[in-house]
């Protein structure tokens, strides 16, 4: 199977051209590093948690990460930048 067509089936969400690849992987992993990292880790936590938990469990979890990352000052500075039209600045904390 080409890269076209796993990007057609699914199976890939981005294909670029070996030149580009490089370029394009630094600058994504550039954007979760400057990401939100309680936020970021929540997510993780939820990922590996859907994997073994029921639906109920799972969508308990779910709902206390979202508040615990809601009461970060991450979240504040996120809704601050938002206002400002600014890339937000997180702090981890």
């Amino acid at each position: 199977m080409d890269a076209a067509e796993a990007l057609r089936i699914g199976l890939v969400s981005k294909v670029f051209p070996d030149e580009e690849l490089n370029a394009q992987t630094m600058a994504f992993a550039r954007r979760l590093a400057d990401g939100p990292p309680i936020a970021l880790r929540y997510i993780k936590n939820n990922l590996v948690a859907a994997e073994g938990f029921n639906m109920d469990a799972y969508l308990d979890q779910e709902a206390r990460n979202m508040m615990r990352c809601f009461q970060t000052e991450d979240s504040k500075e996120a809704i601050q930048a938002f206002k400002e039209k600014r890339a937000p600045v997180f702090k981890g904390i």
